[in-house]
């Protein structure tokens, strides 16, 4: 297809095919012409340009998606991508926001330990060690993990201290709801079952209280599917 015009001056001027623009016409001498170049090389940069866009809207769209906290000032986020979840890099803004600090100053008066397993279609999924410590700081989060065999350590400084699964999972990062955990979400042919002790519960499993020596195990998979639930794990 050629483009072809008439300028203001009645003078017409000559067609131009698009590949042109790519293969710039050559002067008198077989060479292109500076401002032909240009415009090639300008041509090439664009269609770059284009494909990289489309290439970054591909990664964009595979890539674990994040949603931020509500009500959290820090630049704290969820992730709702695909287990194994990693422990953050950088927990502390998390913790902070959260008021989830341990008193490094005062004597504790709470020290549970309770066990936490998570299955997905039938695998286990590893709660990954130093959950809630900063690694910068060293400091310790009242929830946090020293090793990655799902043994929560819940500490306080203050009586009366109640603390959630749900605080646990805002250390980790990862979303929990009743109708997903990260980015697998419930529906006509999964489900997220929890169980306490061996007992399975419904609502909320980020309402969860975390009491000592109980085992708290979150199941997603097909609807029909069976998995062992032990009762305790007995910790001491």
């Amino acid at each position: 297809m050629s483009l072809e015009g008439q300028a203001g001056d009645g003078q017409r001027y000559p067609s131009v095919e698009p590949s042109d623009l790519l293969d710039p016409p050559a002067t008198a001498d077989g060479k292109a012409s500076g401002f032909a170049q240009k415009l090639g090389i300008a041509a090439l940069l664009a269609v770059v340009l284009l494909v990289g866009a489309a290439f970054a809207t591909t990664v964009t769209a595979a890539s674990v998606s994040y949603f931020t906290l509500a009500g959290s000032t820090a630049q704290s986020t969820l992730i709702f991508g695909m287990p194994p979840w990693p422990a953050p890099a950088n927990p502390g803004p998390t913790i902070g926001a959260a008021g989830l600090w341990l008193d490094a100053e005062a004597p504790l008066v709470k020290h549970d330990h309770v066990q936490l397993e998570v299955f997905v279609d039938g695998s286990a999924v590893p709660v990954p060690a130093n959950l809630g410590i900063d690694p910068q700081t060293g400091r310790f989060a009242e929830i946090h993990t020293h090793s990655s065999d799902g043994e929560l350590h819940v500490e306080a400084t203050t009586e009366g201290t109640h603390h959630t699964l749900g605080q646990l999972f805002q250390i980790w990062h990862v979303a929990l709801s009743a109708d997903r955990i990260g980015g697998l979400e419930t529906d006509s042919a999964h489900s997220l079952r929890i169980f306490v002790n061996g007992d399975q519960i419904k609502g909320d499993p980020s309402d969860i209280e975390l009491r000592g020596d109980e085992t708290i195990v979150l199941v997603y998979g097909p609807i029909d599917s069976t998995v062992g639930v032990p009762k305790t794990d007995l910790l001491v």
